[in-house]
């Protein structure tokens, strides 16, 4: 079974929308995101592969996903991806949003999975 084509996605925390961070005026930020636990596993139905899977709790079914820094999904983060940030001294908001692919055989259930950012000053 195919539960779903695609399922969509935005990083929402208590702050607001996305990563924000401020750093001190001439200092570059640089943002990487890491491929997470389970990179490059898992296929998809959908004609799109996701860079990124997230695994099923207890079985051994993945769903691909992306993660984009636009809602419209065209602007991909790819595995070990950088973005650098402007260097003047203002708060700044990368955001992020992710975007799942269904697959054939995918169960009923929790799937996750973790990615590192790092932030390079």
């Amino acid at each position: 079974n195919t539960y779903f084509v695609t399922a969509d996605a935005q990083l929402v925390g208590s702050l607001g929308n996305g990563i924000k961070l401020q750093c001190s005026n001439g200092i570059t930020p640089v943002i990487s995101f890491a491929g997470g636990n389970n990179a490059g596993t898992g296929t998809s139905n959908t004609g799109t592969t996701g860079a990124r899977s997230m695994k099923h709790v207890s079985a051994t079914n993945y769903v691909t996903y992306n993660l984009y820094s636009d809602s419209s999904g065209g602007t991909i983060i790819p595995v070990n991806g950088t973005i650098s940030l402007l260097s003047d001294g203002s708060v700044q908001t990368v955001p992020v949003f992710g975007r799942a692919f269904g697959a054939n055989g995918l169960i009923t259930g929790d799937y996750s999975d973790v990615v590192v950012v790092t932030i390079t000053l």
